[in-house]
């Protein structure tokens, strides 16, 4: 057995010895093996620790279609989505190098975000994996990044095929060595890896033709339309269209949303699509929808999202007329699940809305449209019905960059503050134009409730200007307690609804109202597993 094999497998083994060390000594009840593994002298195993070893479960990822761990799976896709994001089309080879070394530069430098405050400030999507449990948490983390970003950045000044290979025998050098697996490696890995064979192919072609390395993109494996069958359109929405396609590789069914770039340019929606695609980028929860591919042509911006066809809350409204107090329970205790998720990430969704929380497969809630508009509150009431919000609009990354989330940059601050948001579900905070946090978000859930259990929202009006007035004078028609609505519900409306968001129940965090007594028999910890009524998804199915 060669010599460098020898002490990687010694290194190995001197890491697993010392996990369970520490195993041990959490847990007397942990039996370790006597015999331990050792390398003689002639390079063979003279004894070995006696277990059972069984197979692990391998399940494709949706994003790079490579198998993984079915442990893994998760945090893995979460790495898996940033990395691609890193690799889009429209960008050179060497400007996909940048960009990785940028990301993994940010990463080692940034430390891990805590939500101290749910009042936003410009915050990077790296920001927001950091504070994901996918942060560095031990030193040999941060040398092996530092070395995958030093070997990015050097491979942009590569112009010749010997010094890429010398570089990816750098990389799997630096992939092999490492002392345990680590998701940030493997995957930036990965993909550094895919870029060097990339920019091998690109300097070969080059070589033989003998001409000067043009400054163009090669698309090699990256994703495209090209990799999807569209099936047939779905819907039609402000900026494009939303398709049903069926990728070619795996089968899978997503919704495209195919965003015609001059429609953003021209309704000046850039920064909201980039607020979103940086958002969904990284969420990774039950209750939030999920983005899977993102990429651009020349005319269009691509957003592949998870396709949900059992519609939503405002189709199921608009058919039931209302719910009953339990259905509106359950799926008012999965917004809050989504909202506390999204605010430990310094997340404000601002433009909550039963039209924005689709329904599964399986009857449960998912929050979906980041995306808030800037271009005006009444352009955004009389659009209201016309505009699919089935599927977030988002965007890459861009280069030294903030990308806000609540609030307003210190840029956009000096200028003249934008009514945004839909009328009825709207906090006074943001109708005055004030700087706003979370609490925001729960006025919203206040209002949902109570449009489930009554049909209507409590500030509806037939123009916005009278809704305006009526959220602002807090005029609310309150049906009769408890015939029309129990007492619990009423209290929990009304602390939502509160003026002030220093004094509005959910300033003190998402706690305060799980807490509150119009949850009770609510199990937080399993209501993601717990079946839906099936007739709620039946109608909801109707509309989709």
């Amino acid at each position: 057995m060669p010599v460098g094999m020898l002490k990687q497998l010694h290194t190995r083994l001197l890491y697993i010895l010392t996990r369970c060390t520490r195993l041990s000594v959490l847990d007397k009840s942990i039996v370790v093996a006597e015999d331990v593994v050792d390398i003689s002298s002639s390079g063979h195993f003279v004894s070995f620790v006696e277990t059972t070893i069984h197979e692990p479960l391998l399940v494709p990822c949706r994003v790079c279609e490579q198998d993984i761990n079915s442990f893994r799976v998760k945090g893995h896709s979460v790495i898996c989505t940033i990395a691609s994001s890193c690799d889009q089309k429209g960008m050179t080879v060497n400007e996909r190098f940048s960009k990785i070394a940028e990301t993994l530069e940010f990463m080692i430098e940034t430390p891990a975000p805590t939500p101290t405050s749910l009042i936003l400030t410009s915050t990077k999507p790296v920001d927001l994996v950091l504070s994901h449990n996918v942060h560095l948490s031990e030193p040999l983390d941060r040398q092996q990044i530092v070395e995958l970003a030093d070997i990015a950045r050097r491979l942009q000044c590569v112009e010749s095929v010997d010094h890429c290979h010398n570089c990816l025998e750098e990389l799997e050098e630096v992939i092999e060595n490492r002392v345990y697996d680590d998701l940030t490696v493997d995957t930036f890995g990965a993909s550094i890896k895919k870029l060097i064979r990339e920019k091998r192919r690109q300097l070969e072609q080059l070589s033989n033709s003998k001409i000067h390395p043009p400054n163009t993109t090669i698309d090699g494996d990256r994703i495209s339309i090209d990799d999807f069958n569209v099936i047939k359109p779905i819907s039609r929405g402000a900026f494009g269209r939303v398709f049903l396609a069926r990728k070619l590789t795996t089968g899978d069914i997503f919704a495209i949303k195919v965003l015609r770039k001059k429609n953003v340019i021209r309704k000046n929606a850039i920064h909201s699509i980039q607020t979103e695609r940086d958002i969904l980028t990284i969420v990774d929860n039950p209750f939030v929808v999920r983005l899977f591919y993102s990429f651009t042509s020349r005319e269009n911006l691509y957003l592949v999202m998870e396709y949900l066809n059992e519609g939503d809350l405002y189709s199921l409204l608009r058919n039931l007329g209302c719910l009953d107090e339990d259905s509106a329970r359950t799926y008012i205790a999965e917004v809050v699940l989504a909202l506390d998720y999204l605010h430990s990430l310094n997340v404000v969704h601002r433009d909550l809305k039963p039209d924005n929380l689709l329904i599964a497969h399986d009857g449960h809630i998912k929050l979906t449209d980041f995306g808030l508009s800037k271009v005006g509150i009444i352009d955004r009431f009389a659009t209201r019905h016309d505009y699919c919000p089935n599927l977030p609009t988002t965007s890459s990354f861009e280069k030294d960059k903030p990308q806000p989330f609540a609030l307003e940059n210190q840029q956009e601050r000096s200028k003249k503050r934008r009514v945004v948001g839909t009328p009825d579900y709207m906090a006074p905070e943001i109708l005055l134009g004030k700087e706003h946090g979370a609490t925001a978000d729960w006025w919203s859930l206040g209002v949902i409730l109570f449009e489930l259990i009554v049909g209507v929202p409590p500030f509806n009006a037939e123009r916005p200007k009278m809704i305006f007035d009526n959220i602002l004078g807090r005029n609310i028609s309150w049906p009769k307690i408890p015939e029309q609505m129990s007492y619990e519900a009423w209290d929990l409306i009304d602390k939502l609804l509160t003026i002030d968001p220093n004094q509005r129940l959910g300033a003190g965090g998402a706690a305060e109202v799980k807490g509150h007594p119009f949850f009770d028999g609510i199990n937080w910890d399993t209501l993601y597993t717990q079946e839906v009524q099936s007739d709620h998804k039946v109608v909801a199915n109707n509309y989709s």
